[in-house]
């Protein structure tokens, strides 16, 4: 839908931390470093995994942390298509 990005973002950072826990992530501590969206991500009938390559959004020892998103969740930024049902 139009205007979505804003709504993207806060969902997927609410997930992220559900999903990854609330530590070390450098978005939490820097200001100057706020959470965005990977450009690397895949899409499949159950939703879409986003994928942070390595010191992205956090230090070596995390790895490349994705977050998940359900076709659920997206459900009000997403328009009506016949095929994801």
């Amino acid at each position: 839908v139009d205007n979505y990005k804003s709504a993207l973002k806060s969902l997927a950072k609410r997930k992220f931390l559900a999903q990854n826990g609330n530590e070390g992530w450098w978005f939490l501590e820097d200001d100057d470093q706020p959470f965005e969206l990977p450009e690397v991500f895949s899409i499949t009938r159950k939703g879409i995994t986003f994928t942070y390559q390595v010191y992205e959004i956090g230090p070596y020892a995390a790895g490349a942390p994705e977050v998940f998103l359900s076709i659920k969740d997206l459900g009000s930024l997403l328009k009506v298509n016949p095929y994801l049902k």
